[in-house]
């Protein structure tokens, strides 16, 4: 389905929750292993920069590609963009 606004594709819900649920299990094995979960400012800074300037950037916020809340994802070390920017 395409935004009425931008005409970019957008994930469908499913999509999303998958997303999301395999963004936790990942954060909660790296915790459990004991790994830094938490972005430092410089990488977080960094990151949203590169979000925020991204052709699949929908509103500032979201990702169009994965459906993430980019200012969320951004703060996990354990996260990366699906389409190999950061």
């Amino acid at each position: 389905m395409s935004c009425s606004a931008c005409g970019k594709n957008k994930p469908k819900i499913l999509q999303e929750v998958s997303t999301f649920t395999r963004a936790m299990y990942n954060l909660a094995k790296a915790a459990a292993r004991g790994e830094e979960i938490v972005a430092n400012k410089d990488l977080y800074d960094y990151r949203i920069r590169k979000c925020v300037n991204c052709y699949y950037s929908a509103f500032d916020t979201k990702c169009s590609v994965c459906g993430c809340l980019f200012r969320e994802k951004a703060k996990s070390t354990q996260e990366k963009c699906p389409k190999g920017i950061w």
